[in-house]
Parts: C-alpha cells; sequence; structure tokens
C-alpha cells in the first residue's frame, strides 16, 4: 500500500467524519430557523429524513471520488469534488421529496439548508487549508536537504526535491567527482567544506546518486558525513549502468 501524506490522511480519515457532523448539524439549524419564522416546526425535520439525507451524503461522496484526491493540486480537486457532491446531494434529495414526500418539505427548509450547505462546507474547507499549509511551513523551515551529484539521477532527483512544499531544497554540494575518493582514499578537496557550510545552513539529510557498481568507493564520503553530522542517502543511479533506451 502507498505511504500516504498527511493531507491524504485528513482527507481519507478525518474530513469523512466531520462532513458527517456538519451536515447532520447543516440539516437541524435550518429547522430552528424556520420555527423562529413560522412558530412551528415542520414535518421535514422528522429523524428519516435526516437519515436519507446521510444516506444520500455518502452514496454522492463515493460517486464523485471526494475523499480520494491524489496527485497533484489536491487542493483544488478537493473543492472541485465538493461542489460536484454538493450538487449531486441537492439533485437526488430534491428528486426524493418530489417523487415521494412533496407535501412534507418546504421550499424554505430547501433553500436554507443549501445556503448553509455551501457556505459551511467551502469555509471549512479554506481554514482547513490554511491550517495545514501553516503546519507545512514549519515543517519546511526544520527540514532541509541537499544533493550530491551532477549525473541525471542526481537532475531529475533534484527537481522532485524543489517541488515538495514539505522540503527546503539547498542545492548541489558537488559533482560526481566529490563522491568518490582518490586512490589514497582521501576525498577531492572542498567537499569537507561543503558539508561544513551546509550544516550551517541547516541542513540534516544529502541524497547521493552512486552507480551501483561503485558503492565500495564512497567510505571516505561516509565518514566524513558522520564527522558533520550530517545522513547520508544513497540513490542507485541506474542510468549510469544502463543503455537507451531504457534510462
Amino acid at each position: 500500500m502507498a505511504l500516504q501524506t498527511r493531507y491524504e490522511y485528513i482527507i481519507g480519515f478525518i474530513l469523512p467524519i466531520t462532513d458527517v457532523i456538519i451536515l447532520n448539524a447543516l440539516y437541524l439549524i435550518p429547522h430552528y430557523c424556520i420555527n423562529e419564522i413560522t412558530g412551528g416546526f415542520g414535518a421535514e425535520t422528522h429523524k428519516n429524513y435526516l437519515v436519507v439525507c446521510n444516506l444520500i451524503w455518502l452514496l454522492s461522496s463515493a460517486l464523485v471520488g471526494l475523499y480520494e484526491v491524489n496527485g497533484a493540486e489536491k487542493t483544488k480537486q478537493l473543492y472541485v469534488r465538493t461542489l460536484k457532491c454538493i450538487g449531486l446531494h441537492a439533485a437526488m434529495f430534491s428528486m426524493y421529496i418530489l417523487f415521494f414526500e412533496s407535501n412534507q418539505f418546504s421550499i424554505p427548509m430547501l433553500l436554507f439548508f443549501y445556503s448553509f450547505f455551501v457556505f459551511v462546507f467551502f469555509s471549512m474547507r479554506w481554514i482547513g487549508n490554511r491550517l495545514h499549509a501553516n503546519f507545512l511551513g514549519k515543517d519546511k523551515a526544520s527540514k532541509k536537504v541537499a544533493i550530491l551529484g551532477s549525473n541525471n539521477t542526481a537532475v531529475k532527483f533534484s527537481s522532485f526535491l524543489s517541488h515538495q512544499r514539505n522540503l527546503d531544497f539547498y542545492g548541489f554540494l558537488g559533482n560526481d567527482d566529490s563522491i568518490y575518493a582518490e586512490e589514497n582514499g582521501i576525498l577531492p578537496s572542498g567537499i569537507s567544506q561543503k558539508f561544513i557550510e551546509a550544516v550551517e545552513y541547516g541542513v540534516t539529510d544529502v541524497y547521493v546518486a552512486v552507480a551501483p557498481g561503485r558503492m565500495g568507493d564512497v567510505t571516505a564520503l561516509i565518514n566524513e558525513a558522520e564527522r558533520n553530522c550530517l545522513r547520508l542517502k544513497f540513490i542507485p543511479d541506474l542510468g549510469s549502468t544502463l543503455t537507451a533506451p531504457y534510462r
């Protein structure tokens, strides 16, 4: 099973529960508003109708995949699918009323209900996204990473890191020659200073794109990283061992 981000966890597990709670609250609020205006409770507040309302919401959310957003632009997907879900719910709930309970429901009740529905649901999603962005901002300040290497794998991986909102990509610390020790077992000059500068900036993890056949040549690099309290994460540079078109 794919590893879930916190955003996907919130959408998949927490949001459905809060949505149902809010839905029930929004169904009952118009009931009391109408009571204040008309001085009497309508038959539309009967518990059986509330059950139908909840079942239709669950069906609508499943049909539009409301809690299954993934890939890029998750926030935009959530807003668009929420609007589709509300529209589908309004259509199915209205049809149910029209065909089965046409004498029981009032138009003011539906107008109150869906007005609250749209306003509150989108407000809650906006607030949730703002809070989530703030938490990501805090994480971003504490998670700084860098890359060592100049091969095609390192370049592609740098593009991936630079688009991660919960990471602060420091940049490249050196080229491929900086990874492997020389014949005397000493690292090329300059890499030690690069490590020191990265640590001063706050970098904790360094991704190293290594050719699979040269893992035995990185012992000196590992020792130097340990002296600077840096954690190395090795990425196999398969592109260097494969012929086109398999790269």
